[in-house]
């Protein structure tokens, strides 16, 4: 109903004015297609690299998901990420993002629950019987598809998205089986 206009209205009102003084004050920085122009990874590795400097300076227990684009402007002006037209709040890749966030203990966690799940899938996997075997690794692809991706696009940890929805959910859906 007329509702649902009234707030997609106010929801577009509210963007433009929360994002206008940031592309303002970025108009002048480097433009994404004059950057990327000789670049194929789109800019990622330099994203990466950005992500590990800030990692050797804090390796212990990071500085915090919401933090990551204050701390490099105010600790890393020169950076890659920082100097675009728009600021980039991500690292754009699951291990990286975790590394600088919650630091080294962080990361050995999510790679252990990596080893850890693993380990299962593989047990599991060979205790399946072929009428529904369909049923069982749906599921395991989904969550193998989506942990590959999150490798160039940060979508597990940290944020609300349909991909990391699906991601917890198809897990559950693998581990409960």
């Amino acid at each position: 109903g007329p509702a649902c206009g009234w707030i997609r209205d106010g929801y577009n009102q509210l963007h433009l004015t929360v994002y206008a003084a940031e592309y303002q004050e970025k108009k002048d920085g480097l433009h994404r297609e004059d950057e990327l122009e000789e670049d194929i990874s789109n800019g990622r590795l330099a994203t990466w690299k950005d992500g590990l400097e800030v990692w050797k300076v804090n390796p212990i227990f990071g500085i915090s998901y919401r933090n990551i684009a204050p701390y490099m402007q105010e600790n890393f002006p020169d950076a890659s990420m920082v100097n675009r037209e728009y600021h980039l709040n991500t690292f754009h890749n699951m291990l990286i993002d975790v590394a600088v966030s919650q630091g080294s203990v962080g990361l050995i966690l999510v790679l252990a629950a990596v080893c850890f799940l693993f380990r299962r899938f593989i047990s599991m996997f060979s205790q399946w019987k072929d009428e529904d075997f369909l049923l069982r690794i749906i599921p395991a692809l989904i969550v193998i598809t989506i942990g590959i991706g999150s490798m160039f696009v940060s979508d597990i940890f940290y944020i609300n998205t349909p991909t990391s929805v699906a991601f917890w959910f198809f897990l559950g859906r693998f581990w409960w089986r």
